[in-house]
Formats: structure tokens, C-alpha cells, sequence
């Protein structure tokens, strides 16, 4: 998965999700835009890979502990440098 804040990628923002989504929320997004973005209808192969990842990472619930653990520190640590200027 992510090895620091520089590979962060916002899965969130790739769902087009609010961070407190349920599990349904964040279902229902992913099959909406898996069914835009799925290579066999013409869709971007990259994208549809970047859409699954976030789907499987927030969806699981260890994972998305995991990840948000991550996103928030991300968030803290961009909220301290802004404070810095």
C-alpha cells in the first residue's frame, strides 16, 4: 500500500465520497463509476485500476483504519505547514 505521505493518493476524492461514507455509500459509488470507467465499455484502463484500489481500500475495514490513519496524519501535517507561512 502507501509508504509515506508523498505516495498518498486521496481515495475519497477518487470515490467522489465524504470521509464518514458507510460501507453502502462508498458500494454505491464505486459500482457508479465502475460501470463509467471499466475498460470492456470503453473506459481508462488506469482509472478503473485507481477506482478499484480505493473501493477495496475503504470498503475493508481494517484497510481503511489503516488508511485513514495515514490520510489524517497527511492532513495535520498540510494544516502545520500552512499555519508555518
Amino acid at each position: 500500500m502507501l509508504t509515506d505521505n508523498s505516495d498518498f493518493i486521496d481515495f475519497y476524492k477518487i470515490l467522489n465520497i465524504d470521509i464518514e461514507a458507510s460501507s453502502e455509500q462508498i458500494k454505491l459509488a464505486y459500482l457508479k463509476l465502475a460501470r463509467i470507467h471499466h475498460p470492456d465499455h470503453g473506459g481508462n484502463t488506469e482509472r478503473f485500476k485507481e477506482i478499484t484500489e480505493a473501493y477495496e481500500t475503504l470498503y475493508n475495514k481494517e484497510k481503511r483504519n489503516d488508511y485513514d490513519i495515514k490520510y489524517l496524519n497527511k492532513n495535520i501535517d498540510e494544516l502545520k505547514k500552512e499555519e508555518d507561512y
